[in-house]
């Protein structure tokens, strides 16, 4: 009854970690260490697309330039009334690239989090699955020792 009503309980925890996102929850930086790092290392799991450089985990993710404070600021020859027009025309399509730019840096960002929270279950699977399968052991290893027609 013990193992069933624990095997109840961490398959809700499980679960709880698995459809958790960005919006909802944050992982702590403790959490995230034991989860993310300590426990896939004791259990012999790997995460794919990842890899850890002595406890350092290597991101080639790139930073946008910054913008110009002035969009006329543009070192363009302006013997032509239209350059005028062009630089303000490009500046707003700069401003809209940026805002698409930053809505799929948002989305892609929020996806690591969702990730990160599906490998943390992943874990704990993994552990509960050795819990108990070392306490299923132990607890058949003791009723067939304790019991009197085996030994005799």
């Amino acid at each position: 009854m013990l193992v069933v009503s624990a095997s109840v309980v961490f398959t809700i925890v499980v679960l709880n970690l698995h459809f958790r996102s960005a919006d909802s929850h944050e992982m702590n930086p403790l959490v995230r260490r034991i989860l993310l790092e300590f426990l896939p290392w004791l259990l012999f799991m790997s995460r794919p697309g990842y890899k850890f450089v002595k406890a350092n985990v290597i991101d080639n993710t790139d930073k946008m330039p910054k913008k110009p404070k002035n969009p006329l600021d543009c070192n363009l020859p302006s013997n032509h009334a239209g350059y005028e027009a062009q630089i303000l025309l490009l500046h707003s399509v700069h401003t809209e690239l940026r805002k698409v730019v930053a809505f799929y840096n948002k989305e892609e960002h929020d996806e690591r989090i969702q990730t990160d929270w599906r490998f943390a279950a992943m874990v704990v699977d993994r552990a509960c699955l050795l819990l108990f399968t070392v306490f299923i052991v132990i607890s058949i290893l003791a009723i067939m020792m304790s019991a009197p027609h085996i030994i005799a």
